[in-house]
């Protein structure tokens, strides 16, 4: 089974580097510029093994988001992917931007392996 990422961000040429390299690693992407797109597709019920956070959004602070994803999976790891160096207290995890993709990957197995372990405490 695929793992899925769920990425709200608007950086373009983040969007267009991760998507790829992660899609030829066999991850299933979903990706929101817009965090209200990533609110209402959450609450209409997509699953998503983990989720990656700009805090920087068009439309809505990505901290809204982060929060929203927590409330509605609270056992789903919510990442702050941010250039900013500080961990918002609705994150559970912080990549600082840049990354490169095979960095990313790396963070994301480790995150997938933490999620599993929480997921089977319950």
């Amino acid at each position: 089974m695929k793992e899925t990422l769920l990425f709200v961000d608007n950086d373009e040429f983040i969007k267009e580097v991760y998507t790829c390299y992660l899609k030829e690693k066999e991850y299933a992407v979903y990706w929101h510029v817009l965090g209200q797109d990533a609110t209402q597709q959450i609450f209409d019920g997509l699953y998503y093994d983990i989720g990656l956070f700009d805090r920087s959004l068009p439309d809505m602070s990505g901290d809204e988001v982060m929060t929203f994803s927590k409330q509605i999976n609270p056992l789903i790891p919510v990442v702050c992917h941010s250039g900013y160096d500080t961990k918002p207290n609705c994150a559970d995890f912080l990549i600082v931007k840049p990354k490169s993709p095979e960095e990313l990957e790396e963070i994301i197995q480790k995150l997938l392996h933490y999620a599993k372990a929480m997921r089977s405490k319950d």
